[in-house]
């Protein structure tokens, strides 16, 4: 995957959880399935760990909303981070 890729990817993930928060919806934990080893690296740069494989084809990654929201491009989204921050999810 491109970096360029990768960061638009990144931040439409956080558009979301940005968007959700103002509405006071709070994501505790995120689910992906790779397919592909860029998907794979992905997940694993955004500190999610494998947990089993897709029945039908991929892996499955897992982490803590938390872990998440430590990526360097989310360290920019003040208000996203204070949100988390106040309930003691980051």
């Amino acid at each position: 995957m491109r970096p360029q890729s990768f960061q638009l990817l990144l931040n439409s993930v956080f558009d979301v959880l940005d968007s959700l928060s103002y509405e006071d919806i709070i994501i505790r934990e995120i689910a992906a399935t790779a397919y592909t080893p860029a998907g794979e690296a992905l997940c694993k740069g955004l500190n999610m760990q494998p947990i089993c494989q897709h029945r039908d084809q991929g892996r499955i990654y897992v982490a803590p909303a938390r872990d998440i929201l430590r990526h360097p491009l989310v360290q920019r989204r003040v208000a996203l981070q204070r949100k988390y921050r106040s309930i003691g999810l980051v």
